[in-house]
């Protein structure tokens, strides 16, 4: 035998040899799956734990924070979807996230506490829940895609500082949502946000906001006024379809862009912006405009001594108010302006010395 033909056959057999073991290699290994007492989970490569299922019956839940010395810090991919029955869940502060759909279906769920741990809340993660408040952690940065969808129990809800995206359809269907507090610093409103929010009576936009998407507060029948703040440059479609309680859209800035059916059937709303602001005209969104000129609203005055100045409380209309002139005479006028507007006329409310005599 030559001897290129030796090495040639030597080299067939290593290749014999090695492609098993190359094959191996290209197969993914699956993590290390266990039960613990009526939990399922998974191993990870960095050596903590994701809770995968739960097998129980029981209505309360504690969630371990540690498994066989292992760190339990994700709740995995519908781990208690459509547990019914569940009624109470405790979720360690080891977690730092929640998969989605992980409690997506628990009906019987009024109430859950979200550690400061997670970071993470995935998409329709709690969708259907049965949940009647709900804390978010200052920790989260993003709220999903459908995170809270159909969670009609809904009363209130506070997104907190750090919250910078509110995903499609976050809040849909939560037909007993009444007051939502936004703290922070979202940039976009997704598409479907609050639609079917029935009972949607007062939110509160920051200036924060560039874009409300489309179908955003859909359907919120009782919706009477709400401010645009002046950061808000585009209104998807039918951003307020349907909102037949809206009398005020309340616009700080300059006109953004508008979908022209972003008002559809939202018949008794009026449009109003505040002069020196630009890009207006006599209908936006398919409703007419108006000239928004802040007035005091309420005014109580009282006094507790013939000498003392009264005491004036007044808003007005849209939150826009600032009080110019701090120190309240005992006779003559209180000044206000729109810090807003760039109208150099102020507003007054004249205010008279109380009659105190017998």
């Amino acid at each position: 035998m030559k001897h290129k033909d030796f090495l040639r056959l030597s080299l067939a057999g290593w290749m014999v040899r090695l492609l098993p073991l190359l094959f191996a290699l290209m197969v993914p290994v699956a993590a290390p799956a266990g039960t613990y007492w009526n939990f399922a989970y998974t191993v990870k490569s960095n050596n903590t734990i994701d809770i995968t299922g739960y097998t129980g019956i029981d209505d309360t839940v504690t969630i371990p924070a540690a498994i066989k010395g292992l760190p339990v810090t994700g709740i995995g991919v519908e781990a208690f979807n459509k547990c019914r029955s569940l009624t109470s869940v405790t979720i360690p502060a080891s977690v730092t996230s929640i998969g989605e759909r992980a409690f997506s279906g628990c009906s019987g769920l009024p109430h859950i506490a979200i550690p400061e741990s997670v970071i993470r809340i995935g998409d329709e993660a709690f969708l259907g829940c049965g949940l009647t408040n709900v804390v978010i952690p200052e920790s989260i940065t993003s709220i999903g895609e459908e995170v809270f969808s159909g969670c009609t129990n809904l009363t209130s809800v506070t997104i907190p500082g750090r919250v910078t995206n509110l995903g499609k359809g976050a809040f849909s269907g939560c037909t007993h949502l009444a007051t939502v507090t936004i703290q922070g610093a979202i940039t976009d409103i997704g598409d479907s946000a609050f639609s079917g929010c029935t009972r949607l009576a007062d939110i509160t936009i920051p200036d924060s906001v560039a874009s409300i998407g489309d179908w955003a507060f859909a359907s919120c029948s009782r919706l009477i006024n709400i401010t645009i703040p002046k950061s808000v440059t585009h209104i998807g479609d039918r951003a307020f379809y349907k909102c037949a309680g809206l009398t005020g859209v309340y616009f700080q800035g300059n006109a953004p862009s508008v979908d022209p059916d972003a008002f559809l059937y939202s018949s008794k709303a009026t449009i109003y912006y505040l002069k020196g602001t630009k890009g207006w005209n006599t209908q936006f969104g398919g409703r007419p405009t108006g000239w928004w000129k802040p007035q005091a609203r309420t005014t109580e005055v009282g006094s507790t001594s013939r000498n003392s100045a009264p005491e004036a409380h007044t808003n007005l209309f849209g939150g826009v108010s600032e009080i110019l002139q701090p120190d309240a005479p005992a006779a003559g006028s209180i000044q206000f302006g729109a810090p807003q507007s760039k109208d150099d006329q102020p507003y007054r409310i004249h205010v008279s010395q109380p009659d105190l005599s017998d």
